[in-house]
């Protein structure tokens, strides 16, 4: 039950940093080039969307760990880490769930 909990909760983390990352990159890359690119929608949507799935090989490493430290700071901060502790859990099965999907 914890580890679904805890994965849940990391994998929510995990897509509010990746598709904000990700997005940001977007963003800036096209403000940049914008004077650059030719008038027809379509190919801005494309350039749009090619710049995106190149982010997401450089965003995705920093994501998980970004996701990690997050997951880890709301849980401090909302006092489950203590919790999870006090009920007997060690810390290698607390981070399991983490690092289970981190290499998957």
């Amino acid at each position: 039950m914890y580890f679904w909990y805890i994965l849940k909760k990391y994998v929510k983390n995990f897509l509010i940093v990746f598709l904000g990352l990700a997005f940001l990159f977007v963003v800036v890359d096209v403000s940049f080039n914008i004077s650059k690119l030719p008038e027809s929608s379509n190919l801005l949507v494309l350039y749009a969307f090619y710049v995106f799935i190149y982010s997401v090989f450089v965003i995705y490493p920093l994501a998980l760990i970004f996701a990690f430290l997050l997951t880890l700071n709301n849980m401090i901060k909302f006092n489950e880490l203590v919790s999870f502790y006090s009920l007997g859990f060690s810390p290698k099965k607390l981070l399991k769930p983490l690092i289970l999907s981190s290499s998957f």
